[in-house]
């Protein structure tokens, strides 16, 4: 499981080369003195692609639908392979947000989903297609959705992780070394190679009064947080949720994850297109560092 640094800012940059776009910098020194949560704000800022970025940076980075040429899916629902293009209608001005998460039995994929599950009814009035992808087997993915809840008419699977390749996505730390995946997973844990992990695992403690409660009042937990705080992320709330999620992971660890330990450090993304038209990108930079759901709906919806 995986929820409990330097930049490989060479390696970052050539990947980022390689897809036509370079690295965005973050502000180490302000980011250092700052309270966890403002460092994982700027690190999700910092880490979008937006469209329009690439053309006046003269980065010529592919800002449309052609950018998911060759990324092919697998749904829960279904038998056939089905092209990510032809998952929307582009002609027609029809929006989707495409949620690449990690591997089913990911800590980050769990709270990843658990935000988008929250925000399923906003996306669907405003008439944006939710694509959840997951790294891992139909099987895998069933009991992913009948664990936590998560519609099953939205999940797609990479069993190999190819589509991350072709995308981009950042591999993870020391994805060459002939090592195990266990002890890579390890020191990203740690925050090696996994810029925000360690803020982030604080801002889980710490709280944050620019994120959303995750307990209602009506739950017996918001009940509990309410005498902490209301309208915002208590102190020790996110990190309830975590160990929610990690109870329930732990108890199918070895049925949700992957056969192949390489794909443990493999990090995701989220696209969001309006038309043929590519409005948000968010490239994983480390564990549970995952998109800012409100931008991107602000951006999908916009």
């Amino acid at each position: 499981p995986s929820w409990c640094s330097r930049d490989f800012a060479m390696r970052s940059f050539a990947r980022a080369r390689a897809r036509g776009c370079a690295p965005v910098r973050s502000k180490g020194k302000e980011a250092s003195r700052a309270p966890g949560w403002m460092v994982w704000k700027a690190a999700r800022r910092n880490s979008t692609t937006r469209t329009g970025a690439a053309e006046k940076d003269g980065r010529g980075g592919r800002q449309d639908a052609t950018g998911l040429e060759g990324v092919a899916l697998l749904p829960v629902s279904g038998e056939n392979w089905i092209q990510a293009n032809e998952l929307w209608d582009a002609n027609q001005g029809e929006r989707v947000l495409l949620a690449f998460a990690t591997h089913f039995a990911d800590l980050t994929t769990w709270e990843y989903a658990r935000v988008l599950k929250m925000e399923r009814k906003k996306l669907q009035e405003a008439n944006v297609k939710l694509v959840f992808v997951g790294i891992g087997t139909v099987e895998q993915a069933k009991l992913f959705c009948q664990a936590c809840g998560f519609q099953e008419e939205d999940v797609f699977c990479d069993p190999t992780g190819e589509n991350y390749r072709i995308l981009g996505f950042n591999r993870g730390f020391a994805p060459d070394a002939d090592v195990s995946g266990y002890l890579k997973l390890l020191a990203m844990l740690a925050g090696v190679g996994s810029p925000g992990t360690i803020p982030e695992v604080l801002r889980g403690y710490l709280g944050d009064k620019n994120a959303k409660p995750w307990f209602t009042e009506e739950e017996t937990l918001g009940k509990l947080f309410k005498s902490v705080g209301v309208g915002y992320q208590r102190p020790f709330e996110l990190a309830t949720v975590r160990l929610q999620n990690m109870v329930s992971v732990l108890s199918r660890w070895n049925e949700l994850s992957p056969e192949d330990d390489k794909l443990l450090t493999q990090l995701g993304g989220t696209l969001a297109y309006r038309g043929s038209e590519l409005v948000y990108r968010f490239d994983d930079r480390g564990i549970l560092v995952y998109a800012d759901v409100d931008e991107l709906i602000q951006k999908v919806t916009a």
